[in-house]
């Protein structure tokens, strides 16, 4: 199995060869000491969410988000700024849980960084799907979002209409690989 910092590199690939213009919407990474700092402040350890902001941080995010500005199937990797700045203003949420992609219509994945038998997992937080007051763990690790997305580029399920300038989602393909390479994710359970 490849380790964390291979699969961003072949995640970075991915999103240049299938998705350019997003990937050129994401910004370079702070200053070693700025990304300690916010994950201090997020009292977040774990080393993959280190280096996937000493890959790339994230979206600006100041001017808005819309239904074209998506990397994921929840959206774009927030920017660690916007991250610590959610987390201050909006402490009714679920503090255990924090927010690394979204898109416009406030969905997100959030990180599971509570010490219990799911720390690592992602959550999806959504109205629509009605998973706010109790979420839903999507993926079982940061590792297993960036090889289900990687392999949903490369098997079509993602394909960016670069005439429409959207992602489009094949959903049912992407339910099969999703439920697949996150066994342990309930979300992936219902249906």
């Amino acid at each position: 199995m490849p380790d964390f910092k291979d699969l961003l590199i072949k995640f970075d690939s991915t999103l240049r060869k299938y998705n350019p213009k997003n990937y050129e919407r994401l910004q370079p990474p702070l200053p070693g000491q700025e990304i300690i700092h916010f994950l201090d402040q997020l009292h977040l350890t774990d080393p993959d969410i280190k280096e996937l902001f000493e890959w790339k941080n994230g979206v600006d995010v100041s001017k808005g988000l819309n239904k074209r500005h998506k990397i994921f199937d929840f959206g774009v990797l927030f920017p660690l700024e916007a991250i610590v700045d959610s987390a201050k203003n909006y402490p009714h949420e679920k503090p255990g849980l924090i927010a690394l992609i979204g898109d416009s219509a406030g969905d997100s994945l959030r990180f599971n960084n509570e010490r219990d038998a799911d720390y690592g997992k992602i959550y999806v937080n959504s109205v629509s799907l009605l998973s706010i007051d109790d979420p839903y763990s999507y993926y079982d690790s940061l590792s297993s979002m960036l090889k289900t997305t990687i392999e949903a580029y490369e098997t079509a399920i993602y394909q960016y209409d670069n005439d429409k300038n959207i992602l489009e989602v094949d959903w049912d393909r992407c339910w099969k690989l999703s439920k697949d390479l996150n066994p342990g994710s309930n979300y992936w359970l219902q249906v």
